[in-house]
């Protein structure tokens, strides 16, 4: 089945399936914008009130989604519980409010966030049944059954309705089907589990699901957590007056996001079409009172697109555009899509995915030394590409080259400490649950204990991070003159805070390092396939744990760009060829 041209296509009036107005209208405006989305469960119930939307995009297309979902007024709300999933409350008033669900990856388990590495097959293999893009039977049979095996380990009337719906037209070997073999190699064999929803033994099922989740966290070492009270159970989670404190704060949260700015739309995409210019890519990043545009335009585009956004009332300061908005201050960055161009012919088959920036920073203070970070999974091949620009660069300047594995400084003193503390600052954080330490709490204190827990994370965490920017700052401290390469650096830090602290907010962890580490003057990114850097270094993370620091630091990435993203699979040579190129033009500017 193919795409048509407009989702409102063929779409019958009083039909419980077609989607409301509202999300008709998103929809609409995501397929207009080019984004790959599917629905991934609930499609029978997408008009009916009170039901989450839960759909799939391509990673690579959300923030185009972002885009579309804040221009139609859409709030995004905090990512708490679920840290891989993004929500976005749309539509004025109840009747017409509708909760977008939106993952770009398929991840299950909230305490042991089990990655399925499915989500472009199902993506690739989408069907559209008329009026939305849905999985094709295998996949939604497999993703739904997944879902309740892992994250309910339980079966709600809708997801029988939809395996036993599916069940009869599977086909072997499908993605989601090779992902429940891997996850349970020891567990019933997958035509078993296909016969168990055939027959509609739930029971047996939900067993099924109970022992699968318990191997996980016994392999894993993960916290399990206390199981939900059940429905008419006597203990209440909030009080009358919590209950209306809350609603209260629900209410002013959308106003209060919408001040803040972190939903505005740029000014100056507008100021480019007013200009006539062509803009070859758009890139937003919103912040609290701080709202960024990075432009791509062509080298005979950029006075004419400077002097439209000096008509639309933008200054210049510094390196970018500046205005002050209703919701804080709007900055421009106009980058040329030439050189992104040569650098890509430079690397031959190799992607450079992003360029370097053209004005270097140079830290707090004039410096006269150019400092080159390297950072990426390991077995990315950062040493051999730090051999290479190290051996170019000795011929011409002073090189100095470091070595940053993350450290917790001051060490000596943090080795006083308790041990059972201490194991809580590193890489060996402890992480089986204490005897005792789900035993049953009485209803008016039910949710201090785990707040307290969460607060106590939140300041270890900080004091992790603190420490490791410390280190980091008096290790890459410059001196003299020359080149200082460092092997590991911000990036490497950031990611093995939040792979051993997941209960600790990332960005706060990644705002904390970046604030006492000073930015390099380029900063290199290695991107390599996680299943290649484990056959090239399977001694230490296996592939999950490779997977899951690859999209943490793909994360951090995108929120940044100045940094410059590579292809680590790339033939060595012509990776090297990209790094000097990008290292020559900041020393020649430098």
């Amino acid at each position: 089945m193919t795409a048509p041209t407009d989702v409102a296509t063929d779409v019958a009036t009083g039909d419980a399936t077609v989607p409301g107005p509202v999300l008709r209208q998103v929809l609409v405006a995501l397929e207009a914008a080019g984004v790959h989305w599917v629905v991934l469960r609930g499609r029978a119930q997408l008009a009916a009130p009170g039901h989450d939307v839960d759909l799939l995009l391509a990673a690579a297309d959300l923030p185009r989604a972002e885009d579309v979902i804040f221009a139609l007024g859409g709030v995004a709300l905090p990512r708490r519980l679920h840290p891989w999933h993004r929500m976005y409350l749309l539509g004025p008033g109840a009747g017409g409010r509708i909760l977008l669900d939106v993952v770009t990856e398929i991840t299950f388990n909230r305490s042991l966030r089990v990655t399925s590495g499915i989500e472009d097959d199902v993506l690739a293999r989408r069907w559209w049944d008329g009026t939305v893009h849905v999985l094709q039977p295998s996949d939604l049979f497999w993703t739904v059954l997944l879902h309740c095996l892992l994250d309910k380990q339980a079966f709600s009337p809708n997801r029988r309705a939809e395996l036993l719906a599916s069940v009869d037209e599977l086909v072997p070997g499908s993605p989601g089907e090779c992902c429940y073999t891997r996850l349970s190699p020891d567990g019933p064999a997958a035509d078993e589990v296909v016969r168990l929803v055939a027959s509609a033994d739930w029971p047996a099922l939900v067993d099924v699901g109970e022992d699968l989740v318990r191997r996980l966290q016994e392999a894993d070492g993960a916290t399990s957590y206390p199981p939900v009270a059940a429905a008419g159970s006597s203990a209440r989670p909030w009080t009358t007056a919590r209950g209306r404190v809350r609603s209260v704060l629900a209410g002013a949260y959308p106003h209060v996001w919408r001040r803040l700015g972190l939903g505005a739309t740029p000014r100056a995409v507008a100021a480019a079409e007013r200009a006539g210019v062509d803009v070859g890519g758009v890139r937003v990043v919103r912040r609290p009172l701080l709202c960024t545009a990075v432009l791509s335009v062509e080298p005979e585009d950029a006075e004419l697109l400077r002097l439209g956004l000096r008509c639309d009332g933008f200054v210049p300061v510094g390196a970018g555009w500046h205005r002050m908005s209703a919701t804080g201050l709007e900055r421009v960055v106009v980058r040329s899509t030439r050189s992104i161009g040569e650098d890509s012919e430079q690397g031959g088959d190799m992607t450079v995915i992003r360029t370097a920036r053209e004005t270097p920073r140079r830290g707090n203070g004039a410096r006269n030394r150019l400092v080159v970070s390297f950072s990426g999974l390991d077995g990315a091949g950062k040493t051999r590409q730090i051999d290479a620009l190290v051996t170019a660069l000795e011929a011409r300047h002073p090189v100095d080259l470091r070595w940053l594995p993350f450290r917790i400084w001051p060490q000596g003193l943090l080795n006083r400490l308790p041990a059972d503390f201490r194991s809580r600052l590193g890489p060996r954080r402890t992480t089986t649950p204490s005897p005792g330490r789900h035993r049953p709490r009485a209803a008016s204190g039910a949710g201090t204990p785990q707040r307290t827990r969460g607060v106590l994370w939140r300041c270890i965490g900080t004091l992790a991070a603190v420490s490791g920017g410390m280190s980091l700052r008096r290790e890459a401290r410059p001196a003299g003159t020359g080149v200082l390469v460092l092997d590991r650096y911000r990036l490497d830090a950031i990611v093995k805070l939040q792979f051993w602290y997941p209960d600790v907010p990332g960005r706060w962890l990644a705002g904390v390092v970046n604030a006492l580490a000073p930015a390099p003057d380029v900063e290199f990114l290695l991107r390599v396939d996680p299943e290649v850097a484990y056959a090239r270094k399977p001694e230490q993370w296996s592939v999950d744990q490779l997977a899951r620091q690859s999209r943490l630091y793909d994360g951090l990435a995108a929120d940044r760009p100045e940094v410059v993203v590579l292809d680590a699979q790339a033939r060595p040579d012509e990776l090297a060829a990209a790094v000097w190129t990008h290292v020559e033009r900041v020393l020649d500017g430098h």
